[in-house]
């Protein structure tokens, strides 16, 4: 293994040191210029372009500072404190009736709130289940 590095080391050496030799270096050289000559010349743009492609620069960087300024800005939504004890309001008992027939109203609304939403969750599972069996 040694030897074949050794081998491979030694060839390296030989081909950085020699030279490659040119046969025609005019006709070379003569084929290098006409090659560079016949590569297209870059235009310049049209001064419109670059002025579009400016004024367009501008806006967008306008719009982002714009929209950066407003996000950071904005002020914070305030805490509504109607909205804290929201069945204050809906619950309107009268000041005359007694603790327990305050009690046996609000179970009897109580109840009847849950039946409501019981038959409207069976609606929408039933309705749901059609929806399924029409897809399949």
């Amino acid at each position: 293994m040694k030897r074949e590095d050794e081998c491979y080391a030694q060839l390296i050496e030989e081909l950085k040191g020699k030279l490659p030799i040119l046969r025609e270096p005019d006709i070379l050289t003569e084929e290098i210029i006409h090659r560079i000559s016949s590569l297209p010349v870059k235009r310049r743009t049209s001064p419109y372009v670059a002025i579009i492609s400016g004024i367009s620069g501008v806006a967008a960087t306008l719009l982002l500072c714009l929209l950066v300024s407003q996000s950071m800005v904005t002020p914070l939504p305030v805490r509504d404190t109607r909205i804290a004890m929201p069945y204050k309001a809906l619950i309107h008992l009268p000041e005359e009736m007694s603790l327990s027939q305050k009690k046996t109203l609000l179970l009897a609304r109580w109840q009847t709130q849950q039946q409501e939403q019981a038959a409207r969750r069976e609606f929408l599972i039933k309705r749901a289940n059609e929806m399924k069996c029409k897809l399949k």
